[in-house]
């Protein structure tokens, strides 16, 4: 039995997850860099839901 969802809309994104809910970049940007894999339409609904705020975060902080 596997854990993973079973909605159509999917994002698969591991530890990059935490750099769209930041907001730190584009998201499809982020998507390229960090091999996020999308179903369905989550590749649209990711552009909408996790905009780029662009942050102020220090050197250190950025992924």
């Amino acid at each position: 039995m596997s854990s993973a969802p079973t909605g159509k809309h999917q994002v698969q994104a591991g530890w990059a997850l935490a750099r769209l809910l930041i907001g730190s970049d584009e998201p499809g940007e982020i998507a390229q860099q960090e091999g996020i894999t999308f179903s369905g339409q989550a590749e649209d609904l990711v552009e909408i839901l996790f905009p780029n705020l662009h942050p102020m975060m220090s050197h250190w902080d950025e992924f």
